[in-house]
């Protein structure tokens, strides 16, 4: 119960603290992470990306999105299908998406369901520690992927100002295997190791 509560309070301030970064500087930042991203061979070597569509104050995606589609990649972008639950499916452009689950854009109707089997899988959130576990924003649907999809490459991104020391972790919580922010790309462990 007590990891419960500091999650709120830990989800609460990171909202606030993301929010109050000034919109110059999370575009830089944004652009800075993208650069990191499309040089990393992980990017550059995979042939299905699983990528959240950006909302808010997050970690833009649209320019990744873009460049994925444009490199021939299959790209899948999530749809929520019930409480802490969502689904992959492909796109072959911005066309294909609607507002849907808290005014989020996702995939218009069923379309077709990525497997999760093969390929690198990019995740959203509010802060981070160096352990890659994560505060989201309470509904669990990436953990719950996460778990059920354990064969595919995950990253968080984030920008350097969510990097928090230690995310208390509850029994279904999942990690991710790396972190990119504007500052570079790291790997994931019982501890983080920054990758040239």
């Amino acid at each position: 119960m007590k990891n419960l509560e500091t999650k709120r309070q830990i989800r609460a301030a990171y909202l606030k603290k993301r929010a109050s970064w000034p919109i110059d500087s999370r575009k830089r930042a944004g652009k800075m992470i993208e650069k990191v991203l499309f040089s990393s061979p992980v990017f550059c070597q995979t042939e299905e990306l699983y990528c959240y569509i950006s909302y808010g104050e997050e970690v833009s995606t649209k320019g990744i999105l873009k460049q994925a589609l444009k490199e021939g990649k299959k790209v899948a972008v999530p749809k929520v299908s019930g409480p802490g639950k969502m689904e992959f499916y492909y796109i072959d452009s911005m066309e294909d998406v609607k507002p849907g689950f808290k005014g989020i854009l996702e995939p218009k109707g069923r379309g077709r369901l990525a497997e999760g089997e093969a390929g690198l899988i990019l995740v959203p959130g509010l802060a981070c520690d160096k352990n890659g576990y994560r505060i989201g924003y309470g509904g669990g649907f990436y953990d719950a992927y996460l778990k059920a999809h354990p064969k595919l490459l995950s990253i968080g991104l984030f920008y350097s100002i969510q990097l928090i020391d230690t995310v208390p972790v509850q029994e279904q919580d999942m990690p991710v295997q790396r972190i990119m922010t504007e500052k570079g790309n790291l790997l994931c462990s019982q501890s983080c190791q920054t990758i040239r």
